[in-house]
């Protein structure tokens, strides 16, 4: 149920749940103001009338009931930002550490430290790796690195920063087939 400001208030004093709700942030401006799941408020700007502000406040709400509700801003998360709480969840061996860190270090955060998660797709990533390989890395090694940032990502979408991992595993590109000769009989 979409509560207006005054309803949002008067609601939340009763302990009733929800989760969006509309105010109006200047003559023809609305935003929506939402609950995340830890309780605090976030807030998305920009609507030109309470109607767009409403819809949107709509469908954040249907999400939430589908269980398909991500937090609007958390795609605005930064891949480096992402990193820092990555690293203190990360349980593997202390070399196997040493060595994401250097990757990390050297070769995604230079590319990608700025992005904000929602910003990267599947074509960015294989132009990035294309990239890697053409300053002479091997491609074992750059699929080593993709790998590695798959995992990040695919972190960031099971704590709900972004919907899905957007690397899938590349099915075309170069290949070197053998042809295959029947055996005779």
């Amino acid at each position: 149920m979409l509560l207006s400001r005054r309803d949002h208030h008067t609601a939340a004093s009763e302990g009733a749940a929800h989760m969006a709700w509309v105010e109006q942030s200047g003559s023809n401006h609305w935003r929506v103001r939402f609950r995340r799941d830890d309780g605090t408020i976030g807030s998305i700007p920009g609507f030109r009338s309470e109607k767009a502000a409403e819809d949107h406040a709509n469908d954040l709400e249907s999400d939430q009931r589908r269980g398909t509700w991500l937090d609007p801003t958390g795609g605005r998360t930064t891949v480096e930002e992402w990193l820092t709480d990555w690293w203190d969840a990360l349980d593997v061996d202390v070399r196997t550490e040493d060595n994401y860190r250097s990757i990390v270090r050297n070769h995604i955060v230079p590319h990608w430290g700025g992005t904000a998660l929602a910003d990267i797709t599947n074509l960015k990533v294989q132009a990035w790796a294309k990239q890697l390989r053409a300053g002479h890395l091997s491609p074992v090694t750059v699929a080593g690195f993709v790998k590695l940032f798959s995992q990040i990502l695919t972190d960031a979408a099971e704590d709900k920063l972004i919907i899905a991992n957007p690397i899938r595993p590349r099915r075309r590109g170069r290949r070197n087939h053998v042809a295959r000769i029947p055996e005779k009989v």
